[in-house]
């Protein structure tokens, strides 16, 4: 452990980090008259006039469990998933679960983290929210024209049944 840590320091002391400027980090990403394209993870804390949420697919949002098959050799989970599932247990003092209780925990809390970031990501509008997901979407973006067919998240449906009453 010691030897971990003494390489870790001697890496971020070879670094040169930019310093942050804490009482204006807001400001890089609110300035009137700018756009501004973020994740949904930078955009808590934030606000803008108008928001828009396009490539809103169930394939991102909640998202898809899917085990790489170089990943399989140990069954049909991610192990850092289940690590997470079960070290959080622990340090709850709950029972640790097995396997594929843990497995099947961590896909549930990263559903529910994909909606509180959507949550976030669609309150951040002051005027107007615009999302959208069209027909077909890349399986992946670094190949954006392989579109196949994807479903809308799971979100537009609920918003239909909300605002048709």
């Amino acid at each position: 452990m010691g030897a971990i840590i003494s390489t870790l320091s001697e890496i971020v002391s070879s670094e040169k980090f930019e310093s942050v400027e804490p009482e204006n980090v807001e400001e890089q990403y609110t300035k009137q008259g700018q756009l501004t394209i973020i994740t949904m993870h930078k955009a808590k804390g934030l606000d803008w006039d108008y928001v828009f949420l396009p490539f809103l697919h169930e394939n991102l949002i909640p998202g898809r469990f899917w085990v790489p098959p170089q990943g399989q050799f140990l069954g049909n989970f991610t192990l850092p998933e289940v690590a997470r599932a079960q070290i959080r247990a622990g340090l709850h003092k709950k029972t640790i679960p097995d396997i594929n209780q843990a497995w099947e925990e961590s896909k549930y809390l990263k559903t529910a983290e994909e909606y509180r970031l959507l949550y976030v990501a669609m309150t951040r509008a002051k005027k107007l929210l615009w999302m959208s997901a069209d027909k077909k979407a890349p399986f992946i973006w670094s190949k954006p024209d392989n579109l196949q067919i994807s479903d809308p998240c799971p979100v537009f449906t609920a918003l239909k049944h909300q605002f048709s009453q």
